[in-house]
């Protein structure tokens, strides 16, 4: 049970591609949004916050602790943000999928929706994990309706 680093997933709303170095650039300006960051611990609310936050996601794909992807929507081809796979728990055959950051242009469209759908089908189709956890701070109420509408329960 290993992440597969060259891992692109889609549906008709969401594409998800392994992030890169190149897609640092465009995520930046497009994340630094404060709103994104606003109910969270992470105030990565400067383009050169969400550089660090991006390379060190790339620092732990590197080293296979992590799997993060650019998001992209599947109709228009803009990014959209980015989301990963962390702290794969192989004895346990668990996985958490979190550090969703998408632009507020892609809220309430279904695009975390088509993401989180994606990484769970991977999850226990290909991963073969048996659980699945997420994380929302206790003070981010749009993230946890989020993942209510998907079925996670706490």
């Amino acid at each position: 049970m290993e992440f597969r680093s060259n891992l692109t997933l889609g549906n008709p709303r969401a594409t998800l591609v392994p992030l890169q170095s190149e897609h640092v650039n465009d995520l930046a300006p497009l994340l630094s949004d404060p709103r994104i960051w606003e109910y969270t611990w992470r105030k990565n609310n400067t383009e050169e916050a969400v550089r660090q936050a991006l390379d060190l996601a790339l620092r732990n794909k590197e080293a296979g602790t992590q799997l993060p992807f650019a998001v992209f929507d599947a109709t228009s081809g803009l990014m959209a943000g980015t989301t990963r796979l962390g702290d794969l728990d192989k004895p346990n055959r668990s996985v958490e999928i979190g550090w969703t950051w998408l632009s507020p242009e892609f809220w309430g469209t279904g695009m975390n929706l088509a993401c989180k759908y994606l990484l769970l089908r991977y999850c226990f189709e290909e991963l073969g994990v048996i659980r699945v956890q997420f994380s929302a701070s206790g003070k981010n109420i749009r993230s946890q309706r989020a993942l209510e509408k998907i079925g996670a329960v706490r």
